[in-house]
This record gives C-alpha cells, structure tokens and sequence, in this order.
C-alpha cells in the first residue's frame, strides 16, 4: 500500500506542475524498488537481470534533474528517409530511359517502394505519438490494471510489474518536460 501512496505523491505533485520534483521522487521510488527486490529475490534473480537492475539504479542516481531530449533526431530520420526515397525514385527513372523499359515494369517495382515509404512514415508517427503523455497514460494505466488484477502473478513478476509502472511514469513525466503541456488522468 505505501507502494501506491507514493505513486498517488508523485502524480500529485505533476499536478501541482512540479515536474523536476516528481520525476526526482519517482527515481527515488524506483531506487527503493529495486534495492527491495534485490534484498527480497536475491537467490532467483538472474546474473543477466541482477546487472540490469544495478545499471538502471546506477543512472538514476546520477540523474539531478529531467534528462533532455534530443528533438532533432526525428527530424534527421525523416529528412534522411525523403532523401532516400528520392534518389531510389530518380534511380528507377534513370534506369528506365538507359535500357528503355516498359513503364508497367517500372509501376510494378516503384508502387511496393512508395508504398514500404508510406509504412515507414505511418509507423514512426504511431512511435512518436506513442511517447506523447497521452501514449505514457495508456500505458500507466495498462500496467495498473495489470497490478491490480486477480492474475496469479510470481510474486518476482508483480515487482517487475511495478518496476516498469516506475519507469513508465518516469518516462511520462520526461515526455510532458518535453512536449510542454500537463495532462493529468483524473
């Protein structure tokens, strides 16, 4: 129970727009969380788990404040992708007119490529809309349902449960610090 009023503290505090000392206290909660299952399942944790949660602990410690975010990255991708896109287009073309092809051979091969192009952008705007606040709460609220079901969970799974329910407000608190605007799930 102290789990979920501490839970109830941060998101009382995103309420109060006070995002470095929410974020500040979910890493704090999840460095309590985690050195409790360490002392808990010491035996059954795996070698390979063990070292994560020690990385995970470590980086949290080291964070003061909310991590920024790279914006530019999305922007890079995007602008590579249309690149590619057209020299792949300007490819075909040149091709057509050095060994004078059919242009129904040529339809045939470009329409799969502008089509894979169009997934590819369809699906990176799911991401990015994903990692807005809105996809963090939907996810937050999945992993709650989760906890809070009769499901016959290992007592090691409903910790690791809890463990992403952490990361997954740490990671809703860094998207709204990002996209600048609260939304709160009241």
């Amino acid at each position: 129970m102290a789990f979920k009023n501490r839970l109830d503290a941060v998101k009382e505090l995103v309420g109060h727009k006070k995002l470095k000392d929410a974020y500040l206290e979910a890493n704090q909660i999840t460095i309590d969380h985690i050195n409790e299952i360490i002392k808990k399942y010491q035996d059954s944790i795996d070698n390979r788990r063990f070292e994560g949660y020690k990385k995970l602990k470590k980086t949290l410690k080291k964070e003061e404040s909310i991590p920024k975010i790279n914006q530019k990255k999305y922007r890079r991708s995007l602008v590579i992708r249309i690149l590619s896109g057209i020299a792949i287009f300007s490819f075909f073309i040149g091709i057509i007119f050095l060994f004078k092809i059919e242009w129904i051979l040529v339809l045939g091969i470009l329409v799969p490529v502008i089509l894979f192009y169009i997934t590819l952008f369809l699906f990176e705007e799911k991401r990015v809309k994903f990692q807005q606040p809105e996809g963090w709460i939907l996810e937050i609220s999945k992993l709650e349902d989760q906890l809070s079901s009769d499901f016959d969970y290992v007592e090691l799974e409903r910790e690791n449960i809890k463990l992403e329910l952490l990361n997954a407000y740490r990671f809703w608190i860094i998207s709204m610090k990002k996209y600048g605007y609260l939304v709160l799930d009241d």
